[in-house]
């Protein structure tokens, strides 16, 4: 079910500048709703920091191939 994932949902979005824009984007949030004691939404915007944090650094080449392999094969 999940043997070509990530190609299949990384090839929608090839752009790694992008997914950096969403990460630091997405670490604002999570202070600015930390801030406002709003843990839910923090939470939330830290999904989505992890998420764009791991395409970023894929793209850019940050990511060891050898930690992909582990995590989808």
């Amino acid at each position: 079910m999940f043997d070509n994932w990530f190609e299949q949902m990384y090839h929608e979005v090839e752009n790694p500048y992008m997914w950096l824009l969403i990460f630091v984007i997405s670490l604002r949030g999570v202070y600015s709703n930390i801030m406002k004691k709003e843990i839910g939404f923090a939470a939330a915007f830290a999904f989505v920091a992890v998420v764009s944090g791991f395409f970023a650094g894929v793209g850019l080449g940050v990511i060891p191939y050898s930690l992909l392999e582990a995590l989808f094969h």
